[in-house]
């Protein structure tokens, strides 16, 4: 009897089998691979949208830049300092702030200010169809954008009409806009501007009943002031 001991051929099926296998071992492979690749950078891409990567030095220059503005200029004045509300500040994180109210001699007229410097992505998205909606009041129609020229820049306003959600009457005047550093804009999707920080500006008048937007005549006089401070 040979002491050879004979090969057993190796079936089809087996090779098919272990072929299989190393498939499904080198794609479960490059999956996790791809999920690792998503997974960062899809997280600096919220990092960098949310103003994470910031230069803490010149934020805190053009905060300090924005306490500066002016509290009297012609026919209005100061009557009012407030702070940011507690949970707006939680949620957009600004470097700096203020919120004035303003009052005309002449008309009598009130306004509320609002100035923000922030991390794009909260500032981008806080808006105040969000935010005056717990105070009682609703858009009354669609915003639209309104022209606010200097003789250095032309700036744009989102211009948005609010009414009294029991009462159905008109309320308030809101106009905000937003700037990277130049003209203020009324953009779409100011969350994808590439830079690190927008300014925010935001006011609120009430709604007197003649049609007046005394907001837009508060912001025509105080742009070309707000454009030293910041352009």
């Amino acid at each position: 009897m040979s002491t050879e001991q004979k090969t057993k051929p190796v079936s089809s099926e087996k090779v098919r089998s272990d072929s299989a296998a190393s498939v499904r071992g080198k794609s479960r492979i490059v999956a996790v691979s791809l999920l690792l690749v998503i997974t960062l950078v899809s997280g600096s891409v919220h990092a960098y949208l949310d103003g994470r990567f910031v230069d803490q030095e010149l934020a805190g220059r053009r905060a300090e830049a924005i306490t500066a503005l002016p509290t009297s200029f012609g026919d209005w004045t100061m009557i009012s300092e407030e702070q940011l509300d507690g949970a707006a500040s939680e949620l957009l994180r600004p470097h700096g702030s203020i919120v004035r109210n303003y009052r005309n001699s002449e008309s009598g007229a009130t306004v509320k200010f609002a100035m923000i410097l922030g991390p794009r992505g909260p500032v981008a998205v806080h808006t105040p169809e969000i935010c005056y909606r717990s105070t009682g009041n609703a858009p009354s129609g669609a915003r639209r954008a309104t022209e606010i020229k200097t003789e250095q820049h032309t700036h744009q306003a989102w211009t948005l009409e609010f009414k009294d959600k029991q009462s159905g009457e008109a309320s308030l005047h809101v106009l905000y806009a937003w700037s990277d550093g130049g003209a203020f804009a009324a953009a779409e999707q100011p969350r994808f501007w590439m830079v690190e920080n927008l300014y925010k500006i935001q006011l609120a008048s009430p709604s007197l009943g003649d049609g007046t937007n005394h907001g837009l005549q508060f912001l025509t006089d105080f742009m070309p002031l707000l454009e030293k401070c910041i352009l």
